[in-house]
C-alpha cells in the first residue's frame, strides 16, 4: 500500500537533473530570501576556503584580488605616486601578535605622499562601481539564465563587493597624514556644496 508521503517520495526522486535545476533557479531569483542564501553560501564557501590554506584564499579570491590592487595602481598612476610593483603573489606572514596572516597582492609605490595617499589607498572603492556596473548589465550579455549564470553572477557581485572595501594597511597608508587628509575631506565638501548639491 503506497501512501501520498511515499507517492511525494517517489516523485521527488523521480525528478531530472533538469527540472531540480529550474526549481533552485525559480527559488534563487524569484524570492529574496532564496537570493540572500545565495549570496550567503557563496560568501560562506569564499571565506572558509581563505581561512584554511594560501593556496584556498588564493583561488577563490585572485579576481577580487587583482581588480583591487589594479585600482591602486591606476590611481598611483594617476596621482604621481609611482607605483612601481604590483604583485598577487600570495605569501603567509605572522603579524605582531604571532597570528599568521595571508597577503594576497599589493602594489608598492615610490612617491606615496600627502596628496596622494589617501586617494591611492582608498582606490578600491572604484570597485563598488563596478558591481553596480555587473548589477545593471550582467543580464543583457547572458542569452539564457540558468543556475550557473545565477551563480557566476552571484560570485561576480560578493567578489568585487567584497574587494572593494579597503584593507586595515590601506587605511593607515591613507590616513597616516592629517594634512593630506584634511585637504581631501575639505575638497570633498567644497564639491559636494558647490558641484552635488
Amino acid at each position: 500500500m503506497i501512501t501520498y508521503f511515499h507517492q511525494d517520495l517517489l516523485n521527488f526522486f523521480s525528478l531530472s537533473l533538469e527540472s531540480i535545476e529550474k526549481s533552485l533557479l525559480i527559488f534563487f531569483t524569484q524570492n529574496t530570501i532564496g537570493f540572500i542564501c545565495l549570496v550567503l553560501c557563496i560568501h560562506s564557501f569564499i571565506l572558509k576556503t581563505s581561512h584554511h590554506s594560501l593556496f584556498g584564499a588564493w583561488s577563490v579570491n585572485i579576481l577580487g584580488v587583482f581588480f583591487h590592487e589594479l585600482a591602486h595602481a591606476i590611481v598611483g598612476f594617476i596621482l604621481r605616486a609611482k607605483p612601481d610593483k604590483f604583485v598577487i603573489i600570495p605569501s603567509s606572514i605572522t603579524n605582531s601578535n604571532g597570528k599568521k596572516m595571508y597577503v594576497l597582492g599589493h602594489v608598492d609605490c615610490a612617491n606615496l605622499c600627502w596628496y596622494n595617499a589617501l586617494p591611492v589607498s582608498l582606490a578600491p572603492l572604484i570597485l563598488f562601481f563596478v558591481a553596480n556596473g555587473i548589477e545593471k548589465y550582467y543580464w543583457h550579455f547572458v542569452q539564457e539564465q540558468t543556475l550557473f549564470h545565477e551563480l557566476l553572477y552571484v560570485y561576480l557581485l560578493v567578489t568585487f563587493i567584497l574587494n572593494a572595501i579597503p584593507s586595515s594597511v590601506d587605511f593607515e597608508e591613507g590616513f597616516k597624514n592629517i594634512f593630506g587628509v584634511l585637504v581631501w575631506v575639505s575638497i570633498s565638501i567644497i564639491v559636494y556644496l558647490f558641484v552635488v548639491s
